[in-house]
């Protein structure tokens, strides 16, 4: 145990005896106070007013003795909560570092996979094959289960904050697995709207990774509250009488 922490309980503990006989002293003072019998004051008092009012004495220092030990549980517990709390701390700050290390590999993989796709030669049967292949198996590990469920993990030792926005990436993460498959890929159209959430996610998250989607073709589309998504989804986004977005009413405001 370190010196300080000795001297510390030390100084607790004889500062908790002197608490106790002054309280002591403090009662059987007022027990004897205008006794008939009372115990003449001198050097001699104490041990007589504790003889004279021993079930009294016995009765405090019960309770004394009980308080203390109820002072040193309340210790030991917020001792543990306080060593929960830095070990919860570290586990947060680990998950953290050791989550942005491994997405940052996966944004440097998305990087490639999204040149690959956006350059690709559909003319040239050949290279146009191996590029697919290429994008699956990048894709293939990316999702893997076993790594997605890491992160999962990983995630969920985060704390309030950093965990719904790295949460928010690894879902976007996963909606590529079904681009490992030929049939899924298509023209490409479906994997780059995919990564095109993708990369504001990583830049949100991990901005040093914002260079690897620094050319890529997203474009900055209208900014939709969810009554728009609602009213595209329905298909009648812009008809009257299904009302207004409401980004529409603060450019008005602006105005």
């Amino acid at each position: 145990m370190h010196i300080r922490t000795i001297l510390k309980v030390a100084c607790i503990a004889l500062g908790a005896i002197v608490v106790a006989l002054a309280i002591l002293f403090a009662v059987l003072a007022v027990a004897q106070y205008g006794a008939k019998d009372a115990c003449p004051f001198g050097w001699t008092w104490f041990g007589c007013a504790l003889r004279e009012h021993d079930g009294l004495a016995g009765g405090l220092l019960g309770a004394l003795v009980t308080l203390a030990a109820a002072w040193v549980a309340w210790s030991a517990v917020q001792r543990q909560i306080k060593e929960a709390r830095l070990l919860a701390h570290g586990d947060r700050s680990d998950a953290k570092r050791l989550l942005s290390s491994d997405l940052a590999v996966v944004a440097d993989g998305l990087g490639a996979v999204w040149r690959i796709a956006d350059r690709i030669d559909k003319n040239d049967a050949e290279a146009s094959r191996s590029a697919r292949i290429a994008i699956m198996q990048a894709i293939e590990r990316i999702t893997e289960p076993e790594n997605m469920k890491t992160r999962r993990e990983m995630v969920g030792a985060l704390g309030w904050e950093d965990r719904s926005m790295f949460a928010s990436l690894v879902n976007g993460i996963e909606a590529l697995r079904p681009f490992a498959y030929e049939k899924n890929l298509g023209d490409f159209t479906g994997l780059m709207d995919v990564v095109r959430g993708l990369s504001y996610n990583f830049e949100y998250c991990l901005p040093k990774t914002a260079p690897l989607f620094e050319d890529f073709p997203r474009g900055w589309p209208k900014a939709m509250s969810f009554g728009d998504l609602i009213r595209r989804s329905a298909g009648v986004e812009g008809k009257e009488g299904y009302g207004e977005s409401i980004y529409d009413f603060e450019e008005d405001e602006r105005a």
